[in-house]
């Protein structure tokens, strides 16, 4: 006699792999149009705080002039938008 195997599958969201650069490019808008908080960049482009920290150094690498400012336990974020024009070639 057998037994039956029940798979269970759970649904989760998957966000579309692929998109970095779509991501940097949103980020980078969003920085052009003023300060920001990591958690307000993660949450624009739907993902965790630790992903827009790391898109954070990619636009740093770049050499975009990204600039800080830290009011008690926030940090903001902002960019020079010359640098950014500089760094996409325009």
């Amino acid at each position: 006699m057998w037994t039956p195997l029940i798979v269970v599958v759970v649904a989760r969201r998957r966000r579309p792999r692929g998109n970095q650069l779509d991501r940097i490019l949103l980020m980078l808008r969003e920085l052009m149009r003023g300060r920001r908080t990591v958690q307000d960049l993660a949450d624009e482009m739907d993902v965790v705080p630790r992903t827009a920290y790391r898109y954070v150094k990619i636009v740093k690498r770049s050499g975009v002039r990204l600039l800080q400012k830290s009011e008690g336990q926030n940090s903001f974020y902002w960019v020079d938008k010359a640098s950014v024009r500089k760094a996409l070639g325009l």
